[in-house]
């Protein structure tokens, strides 16, 4: 289980930048661009046993952007997820954002 949360945690620090600059690019608003990449960070979190496994799981990622953009989860959703689903995400999150920081003054 712990591999598999390192895994995931790999997965968003190398892959959250060009996820958002996919959903910029179908929105074209940052803070709903931004939304709609942690909304679909959160569902890869809930099927990354089976999303680790796939040859292209970036490419799985996009296409969520793309087929959510019509339909994307309202934050009343993603408020009724367990907090423990939430708490791992957001942790998940801050951590590749300071890995990102770090890289860039280096």
């Amino acid at each position: 289980m712990e591999h598999r949360r390192a895994d995931f945690e790999n997965f968003v620090a190398h892959n959250t930048d060009a996820l958002l600059r996919t959903a910029y690019l179908i929105v074209s608003d940052l803070p709903e661009a931004e939304d709609l990449v942690q909304e679909v960070l959160l569902e890869l979190a809930r099927r990354w046993h089976r999303v680790r496994r796939m040859d292209h799981p970036v490419a799985y990622a996009r296409r969520i952007l793309v087929t959510w953009r019509s339909a994307a989860p309202t934050a009343a959703a993603v408020a009724g997820e367990s907090s423990l689903a939430r708490r791992s995400l957001i942790a998940a999150t801050c951590r590749a954002s300071r890995t990102r920081s770090r890289r860039r003054t280096s």
